[in-house]
């Protein structure tokens, strides 16, 4: 056996919990594990953090019609006997050991936004079951003129494996759209789902648009959002981008915001992204990568997301609340700080201190983000 059940737990917690010191005893990593998935289910993170408790959560659950009859012990041995696919009877740690033992920090598997690349996101990254591989540009279905949903489904249904070179109207709600391409803006008049969508320009000299996406109501996962001043427009109306990829591109007089809420109403999350407002054609000034303002109200969270740019990257004003958590800055990306929160009450404002940072690109830390 490469080490003890101990050594290949502490190996673990320590890739899912990178930021912690070095030299804590495994009950302390388990401890500081527990910690922090009990905050995540506090906050409902739970829908989409796949570490290992969330993992052991859904196991359990699918296997346990009533876990409030099983003992701590039971659901372990059940949750762990799924995990690793058993079809033997073996002890509690012997489950343990083959989980721990095999798993890899996988860089599938995003506990950061720093991870999140061009790569990992879009139509390209999406693996289609019946080729057995990734899609290419050369599946996809082509619609020279512009399309709406309502062409394709019904209300609830879905749009997969297709290029809207002149764009889609989301004229009808609840469909979810997934491994397409689009050239243009997606204005949002329904609530949808987006699902390893690119939205990009046709070529590189293209004119920049106003926004990639725009205004809210939709939950974005894996997406890649480009070619617009301002990457995403998410102003409120219960908004989700989870691991996409955003990048702006400006004009002159222009700026750019990675992903902005101006006067919006309702929540925005923005977990484990990698958001650069810096504009990719060198044009144009850069706002910031995150930005809420102008009387917007409801709770945003910025949870796990690597960012760049920005006269300051990261802008909490006015009369929003937030809950800000393990943010990285790139170091020397934004021209006068990593923070700015003008006419707002700090009490608006969950900081959780030790996990807030300015980084190098390999994400080492440079400084500790200062909060009040």
């Amino acid at each position: 056996m490469a080490g003890s059940l101990a050594d290949e737990q502490l190996r673990v917690f320590k890739a899912m919990l990178p930021d912690l010191p070095d030299g804590l005893s495994l009950h302390e990593y388990e401890h500081e594990w527990y910690k922090s998935s009990l905050e995540a289910l506090a906050l409902g993170d739970f829908d989409y953090d796949r570490r290992l408790f969330w993992e052991l959560y859904a196991a359990i659950n699918e296997l346990a019609e009533d876990v409030s009859i099983l003992s701590i012990q039971d659901l372990m041995y059940l949750g762990y006997r799924d995990l690793v696919e058993a079809t033997d009877t073996r002890s509690l740690s012997d489950y343990m050991y083959e989980y721990f033992s095999t798993y890899e920090n996988d860089p599938g598997i995003i506990t950061h936004g720093r991870q999140i690349n061009e790569t990992n996101t879009g139509f390209t990254a999406y693996y289609d079951e019946s080729l057995g591989r990734n899609l290419t540009i050369d599946d996809l279905i082509v619609h020279e003129t512009r399309m709406s949903f309502s062409d394709f489904v019904s209300e609830g249904g879905t749009i997969r494996g297709h290029w809207f070179k002149d764009g889609i109207n989301t004229d009808i709600p609840g469909v979810t759209l997934e491994a397409c391409l689009i050239n243009a803006e997606l204005y949002v008049t329904n609530r949808c789902s987006l699902r390893y969508i690119t939205i990009a320009e046709a070529n590189p000299e293209q004119a920049r648009w106003e926004e990639a996406i725009a205004y809210g109501f939709f939950d974005a996962y894996r997406c890649q959002f480009t070619g617009g001043s301002d990457g995403i427009k998410a102003n409120g109306g219960d908004t989700s981008i989870i691991e996409c990829y955003v990048r702006t591109k400006g004009q002159e007089g222009d700026h750019c915001d990675g992903i902005q809420n101006s006067g919006g109403v309702g929540f925005v999350d923005v977990i484990r992204c990698n958001i650069d407002s810096r504009p990719v054609n060198g044009i144009g000034d850069q706002t910031s990568p995150l930005f809420t303002a102008d009387g917007a109200t409801g709770l945003t969270r910025w949870i796990d997301s690597f960012v760049a740019g920005g006269g300051y990257s990261l802008r909490a004003h006015e009369s929003a609340t937030y809950y800000i958590k393990g943010m990285q800055v790139l170091a020397e990306s934004f021209e006068n700080g990593p923070l700015l929160y003008t006419n707002t009450p700090p009490e608006n404002i969950e900081w959780v201190y030790g996990t807030n940072w300015v980084v190098n690109a390999d994400g080492s830390h440079v400084y500790e983000i200062e909060f009040p």
